[in-house]
């Protein structure tokens, strides 16, 4: 049997807003209000995300022990992290709203991800 497949113009594989995503770079400038641009590790972002809940569905509340659980949630987070580098998040930090640029840096174990604010 052949599979047919549709595709729509206004479909999208992810969400464009993308919160769970707006609420991590949110605790990440919370953590150093001071500084326009704040660089952070694969690892680190994990971490944040877990505090703040993010993605519930794909990273658990405390860290898995079985390694393909914890490399799940890595590659998870990756995934999310690279369809949505490049762009400019408006995130609450604080009482106002600041727009955040977010980006990855570099590859394999040199990644990292880089949140610098917008100043206009």
């Amino acid at each position: 049997m052949i599979s047919r497949r549709v595709y729509r113009q206004d479909y999208h594989f992810f969400d464009e807003t993308c919160p769970d995503l707006e609420r991590i770079i949110s605790a990440v400038m919370e953590q150093q209000p001071d500084k326009d641009e704040i660089y952070r590790k694969p690892s680190e972002l994990l971490e944040v995300a877990r505090r703040v809940r993010a993605h519930p569905l794909k990273i658990a509340e405390i860290e898995p022990d079985q390694p393909k659980h914890k490399r799940a949630e890595r590659a998870a987070l990756g995934k999310c992290c690279e369809i949505h580098k490049g762009r400019t998040f408006t995130v609450k930090i604080g009482d106002q709203d600041v727009k955040v640029n977010f980006d990855a840096m570099g590859q394999g174990k040199t990644r990292s991800y880089r949140f610098t604010r917008r100043t206009e």
